[in-house]
């Protein structure tokens, strides 16, 4: 790790503890974090004036290649942001043998298979396709 990558925590004795940098053991635990805190991504990279706030809609979430199909593809994460945009997130550790070409050829599938299936009104027909009380969640998110 270079030494403008680390990160440090401030002790309780007041001085600086350096966090370990560390590999996640598996995919599942990360992705469990991003399940549970979306505000783990880098939403100000995105948009600095006005980051993104993402509430997650589901956990593996299926897309299909067309409409009439079942789903072919199941992407980690599928978030609305406060905007009501959707965000598919695919998580890949660095030890993935795979190359780049392939996990980029990956998420242009989803998104490309996403889009066909989303129209106007997408918080709501993400919260239709995924589950039933979905929405209503989502507006007492976007309400706080």
């Amino acid at each position: 790790m270079k030494r403008e990558d680390a990160i440090y925590m401030l002790a309780a004795d007041g001085t600086l503890e350096r966090v370990p940098l560390q590999t996640y053991p598996t995919e599942d635990l990360l992705q469990k974090l991003i399940e549970d805190y979306p505000a783990l991504l880098a939403a100000e990279q995105i948009d600095p004036d006005d980051p993104p706030r993402w509430f997650l809609v589901k956990r593996e979430a299926g897309i299909p290649d067309s409409d009439a199909l079942s789903d072919r593809w199941s992407a980690d994460h599928l978030l609305l942001d406060h905007l009501g945009r959707p965000t598919i997130v695919e998580v890949k550790r660095s030890s993935d043998t795979r190359i780049r070409r392939e996990v980029v050829g990956q998420m242009l599938d989803y998104a490309a298979n996403a889009k066909s299936r989303i129209s106007g009104g997408a918080s709501k027909a993400i919260c239709a396709m995924e589950n039933s009380g979905c929405f209503s969640s989502l507006t007492n998110y976007l309400a706080n």
